[in-house]
């Protein structure tokens, strides 16, 4: 391999067995140069992902392959770089196609056709690829002699392309690319495509998956049973699919929660997953939430989105929004613009369009009211004026080390000529706004963008600083909440600058999802270091109680999701006995861990000697209990439950304590099965006793009355149910745990059901 073709390959030990091993020639060079002149840094750490992605995708050297994968980004942390590379990597290594499904808009579409056809195809070099968008009965046959061409030996290799098909997610322009696919089918055999799914879990997944009667019999086919039970762009995506022989489906997000909710067995349901890494200048929701508080303003309820009271006038907390802007772009102008060739200011009032024209009108009507004023002669209204900047700029300063003084942004006029020169345009669909090239297009350095959908999933804003989003919570889906976070991608070079102002319980949201998110991706990050494929992860998750689902429930076949809140409640294993072959290992477990609690601290009798327990540290618990105990994930998945709130309890503090109740020292006690097979709560935990209720309190009571995690540990024969007279028993001594986790904030595990 030549010095050209090494590349480092990162994203973790996700090592399967049909990898293979991509080269990096020509495309990918060309590519690679040029993001090194944008970001000397970014190269190595995009091309090492892309062909980490590549590998796990399929060998083009062989004659079949059908596989699909996800590829996690943050959001605005760079996916479309990534898949740009990786594109420009399979062409380098024989692939023969690549189709971007790209955003359920015209503009998105075009956006990503331009931003493909800037960066693949300019330069010099060999005649590369041939580029469709949205391709159709008119030009289907040029897409024919690109694919037909590719792997003829009697054309020379120069003049074999790459055909590169943009379409966007709709179904008359997928319908039309599936005819053309049905019409090369006989010479699709051995050609491989790569089909990337940009934003994978918008509208591609079926939205009448929780619809479906019988999922067995609607899987039993490869493009699924009745079309009845498909959504349009759904079944248009699943027959591409299928219909190329040789093909690997990446889906690109930042809210993974759909694609890994899908019922397993869906043409769609990814079988691996990589992580994409972010550079060292992206800001996301944990320096951002977490690490910078102070960056991000609630805005007052009675300010916020039903206030559109055009007779009182702009909202007080607008106002302090647009003069922190523009002092921020009047610095910025000041510095010679090196941090960044744009500043942006978004203002995202609500959904609707109407409350965007109010509010259009309005920041329009301030820029032009401040400008007047401070190029006037009214000198009262303009020291008001700047007495209100100059409450602003203090702010800054405690943000901003190397702010220019006061002075300098507003005696020399750079405030009032930033105004002067910033745009303001309304983006929806009133206004019929395309997304324009920021490079070529919007050349302005200030721009204040209002709007509402239009400017959340797939939405680039460059230079973005400040956002005003007085919107409401919703409906409490968490990954389209976290889809409005067009603040996230802030630049560290000009941090001191940015500001949030969103209303409480949308601040309070985003807190939380940064911890979930975060759960998540260690969690997959875990499982990807285990080589395991993704179909065997246990699709859980972390999910704040401010959410009511992680995602919508109509792409789910099975609803609603098993939604477990720990905090303040027992849990206990429901069904220890399943399998046999773990009893006699756990069983030996817990008499060690019982001797090691009555060696190392003595046993301590609870009131009435019923018991005995023990304060220990919740690691020591862990390590030498609970790690080595195992039960049924499919019949006894709550043991599993447990372990995630430990996990959660120790990675907040590695050092918290537990208590250990060891029932009935270590005594027998007989449960019986319900109808289910497994032992329900009201039998699993013995309650107080009714005639003389001082003997014994009960079972739930035994815990600590503060905020310790308490672990129970009880020793059970196991009979068939409590109708048998004979008392059948089933199993002897068998181990089980409760476990009570404090009254805390409390967090979901949520889990899919189909494991």
């Amino acid at each position: 391999m030549s010095d050209s073709e090494k590349i480092q390959v990162l994203g973790g030990n996700n090592s399967r067995p049909d990898e293979w091993s991509p080269v990096q020639r020509e495309e990918a060079t060309k590519l690679r140069e040029k993001m090194k002149r944008e970001d000397p840094e970014m190269p190595q750490r995009i091309f090492g992902e892309a062909i980490n992605i590549l590998r796990k995708c399929g060998d083009p050297q062989k004659k079949d392959h059908k596989d699909a994968g996800i590829v996690y980004g943050l959001v605005q942390s760079g996916k479309t770089s990534s898949f740009t590379a990786l594109s420009a990597l399979a062409k380098d290594n024989g692939y023969c196609g690549v189709v971007i499904i790209s955003g359920t808009t015209t503009n998105l579409c075009d956006q990503t056709y331009e931003r493909m056809q800037k960066d693949l195809t300019s330069g010099p070099g060999i005649i590369g690829w041939q580029i469709f968008n949205n391709p159709n009965d008119e030009n289907s046959q040029d897409v024919h002699e690109v694919i037909d061409g590719w792997g003829d030996p009697d054309r020379p290799k120069e003049f074999q392309q790459t055909a590169l098909i943009i379409v966007m997610k709709n179904g008359t322009h997928l319908r039309n690319l599936k005819k053309i696919f049905d019409s090369l089918e006989n010479s699709l055999r051995g050609k491989p495509f790569l089909i990337i799914d940009d934003e994978g879990d918008q509208a591609s997944l079926n939205t009448r998956a929780s619809r479906i009667e019988n999922p067995d019999e609607f899987f039993e086919e490869e493009n699924g049973g009745n079309p009845a039970d498909m959504s349009t762009i759904y079944n248009y995506i699943s027959t591409i699919f299928t219909t190329l022989k040789h093909k690997t489906f990446l889906q690109y997000t930042a809210t993974p929660q759909a694609p890994l909710l899908i019922d397993k067995r869906d043409t769609l349901s990814p079988n691996f997953v990589t992580l994409l890494s972010t550079g060292k200048n992206y800001i996301g929701g944990k320096e951002l939430f977490i690490d910078n508080p102070n960056l991000v303003e609630v805005i007052p309820k009675d300010q916020g989105e039903d206030y559109i009271n055009q007779e009182q006038g702009p909202p007080d907390i607008l106002l302090r929004a647009m003069r922190i802007y523009f002092l921020g772009v009047a610095a910025g102008n000041k510095l010679g613009r090196k941090d960044d060739p744009n500043r942006t200011m978004m203002v995202h009032p609500s959904r609707g369009t109407t409350s965007h024209k109010v509010y259009f009108d309005w920041v329009r009507s301030i820029k032009e009211r401040w400008e007047k004023i401070l190029e006037g002669s009214d000198l009262e209204a303009k020291r008001e004026l700047i007495d209100e900047f100059k409450n602003e700029y203090h702010k800054l300063v405690e943000t901003v080390a190397d702010i220019p003084s006061f002075e300098e942004l507003v005696n020399t006029g750079f405030l009032l000529y930033s105004m002067k020169e910033t745009k303001i345009r309304e983006v929806n669909t009133r206004t019929d706004f395309r997304i324009l090239n920021w490079e070529t297009e919007w050349k302005h350095y200030s721009l204040i963008l209002v709007g509402g959908q239009t400017m959340e999933r797939g939405f680039t804003v460059k230079g973005l600083t400040v956002t005003y989003m007085p919107r409401k919570f919703g409906v409490g889906n968490a990954d389209t909440f976290q889809q409005r976070a067009r603040f996230l991608g802030y630049k560290r070079q000009y941090l001191g600058y940015c500001r949030v102002f969103i209303d409480g319980q949308s601040k309070d949201a985003y807190e939380k999802y940064v911890d979930d998110e975060e759960y998540l991706r260690m969690e997959l990050k875990r499982h990807i270091d285990s080589g395991k494929p993704l179909n065997e992860w246990k699709r859980e998750f972390k999910l704040a109680i401010e959410f009511k689902n992680p995602t919508r429930i109509n792409v789910l076949v099975e609803r609603p999701l098993r939604d477990v809140n720990l905090s303040g409640r027992w849990v206990h294993t429901i069904a220890p006995h399943i399998p046999e072959e773990f009893i006699g290992a756990n069983r030996e477990t817990s008499n060690k861990f019982q001797s090691y609690l009555e060696g190392k601290y003595g046993a301590i009798a609870t009131a009435g000697g019923k018991n005995y327990f023990a304060d220990i540290g919740l690691k020591e618990a862990n390590d030498n209990l609970l790690a080595k105990l195992n039960f049924s994930e499919i019949n006894d998945g709550m043991f599993n439950v447990m372990k995630k709130a430990v996990e959660s309890a120790l990675s907040s503090d590695p050092l918290a304590p537990c208590r250990i109740y060891v029932m009935d020292k270590g005594g027998i006690r007989r449960r019986s099965l319900d109808d289910s097979g497994k032992i329900n709560e009201g039998d699993f935990f013995q309650g107080y006793n009714s005639n003389d209720p001082t003997k014994y309190h009960g079972d739930k009571e035994e815990k600590t009355t503060d905020d310790k995690i308490t672990i129970q540990i009880h020793i059970l024969d196991i009979y068939k149910d409590k109708k048998d007279k004979d008392g059948t028993q089933l199993e002897k001594e068998v181990t089980a745990i409760a476990m009570w986790v404090p009254k805390i904030e409390g967090e979901n595990i949520i889990r899919q059901r189909r494991q």
